[in-house]
C-alpha cells in the first residue's frame, strides 16, 4: 500500500514461536538511510491506548528516510496466541522475529529497538539477542515486577467500582507466567542493560522521577507528567521522532 509518493505501508503476518503475529511496516518509498525502528508496545489496556503513538513514531522514522515497524505480541490485537500465557522469552522472541521479518522485506536495514513503558524491558532484552546496538526507551519501566504490581493495584481499585474477572486488568489478562517469575525477569532486564554496549536515548516526562539507567543512553526529559491510560502522547512521539531523525542524519553522514 502506498501512502502518497513518499511512503509505503505493508500489513502482514509473520511466524514467531509457531504463532502468526501481526506486523505493520512503514517505509520511505525511496529510502535515503538504512535505519529502521522496531517498536515494542506496553501491555494490555495501556498498549491498546498507546497504539496510535507507536504508529506515529514508526511514521516518523519512515519520513526520516528509513522505516518503522509496529507489531502485536502473541495473543494481543490481531496476533494469534494467548496473551495470558505469555512469557518474557516469547515477547522478546516476537520482537526479534519482527525485526527479522522487517529485514527480509527491507534488506540491509539497521534496526533500532524501541519500547514504551513495559515494552522498554522487552526492547532491552531483544537488542542483544538481535545484535542491535541502538535503543530508544520511551517512558520506560525497566522493572517488570514494579510495572505489573502497579497495574494490579490500579485494576483492583477500578474493580471496586466495576467488577472484573480475576487475573484481568482493565479487560486484558495479566501474564501469570511472568508474574510467577518477577524477580528473575527483573534481574534479566537489569543484566541486559548493564551489558548493553551500544548507544541510545531515554525519552520521558519529568514526572514521575526516574533512576538513571545507563550513561550510554542520552536522557531527554520533557515537561509534564505521564498519565496512565492517556491515548495521546504527542510530546513523547515528537521527541522520539526527533531522536530518530538525528540517528538517520548520523547514518547519512557515515555513508
Amino acid at each position: 500500500m502506498w501512502l502518497g509518493e513518499e511512503l509505503r505501508r505493508e500489513a502482514f503476518f509473520f511466524d514467531s514461536g509457531g504463532q502468526q503475529l501481526y506486523g505493520s511496516l512503514y517505509a520511505a518509498a525511496s529510502p535515503s538511510v538504512s535505519v529502521g525502528v522496531a517498536i515494542c508496545n506496553s501491555w494490555g489496556f495501556e498498549g491498546n491506548q498507546s497504539d496510535g503513538t507507536m504508529h506515529r513514531i514508526a511514521l516518523g522514522a519512515a519520513h526520516a528516510g528509513g522505516a518503522g515497524l509496529v507489531f502485536h505480541y502473541p495473543g494481543f490485537g490481531d496476533s494469534h496466541g494467548d496473551l495470558a500465557e505469555a512469557t518474557i522469552d516469547a515477547l522478546v522472541g516476537a520482537a526479534v522475529d519482527a525485526a527479522g521479518e522487517g529485514s527480509r522485506r527491507l534488506p540491509g536495514t539497521r534496526w533500532v529497538f524501541a519500547g514504551l513503558m513495559f515494552g522498554a524491558s522487552v526492547a532491552a532484552l531483544a537488542a542483544p539477542r538481535a545484535d542491535v546496538d541502538r535503543l530508544l526507551l520511551v517512558q520506560p519501566t525497566l522493572q517488570p515486577s514494579d510495572y505489573f504490581t502497579r497495574l494490579e493495584r490500579s485494576a483492583r481499585r477500578a474493580a471496586a467500582r466495576v467488577p472484573a474477572r480475576a487475573g484481568n486488568a482493565y479487560g486484558y489478562p495479566l501474564p501469570h507466567r511472568i508474574l510467577e517469575n518477577r524477580a528473575a525477569v527483573d534481574a534479566t532486564v537489569a543484566e541486559a542493560l548493564a551489558g548493553f554496549g551500544g548507544a541510545g536515548a531515554i525519552v520521558r516526562y519529568a514526572q514521575p522521577a526516574a533512576d538513571p539507567v545507563s550513561e550510554r543512553l542520552e536522557e531527554i526529559v520533557l515537561p509534564g507528567a505521564w498519565r496512565f491510560g492517556a491515548r495521546q502522547k504527542p510530546e513523547l512521539a515528537q521527541a522520539s521522532c526527533d531522536w530518530l531523525r538525528s540517528v538517520a542524519a548520523e547514518e547519512q553522514g557515515e555513508t
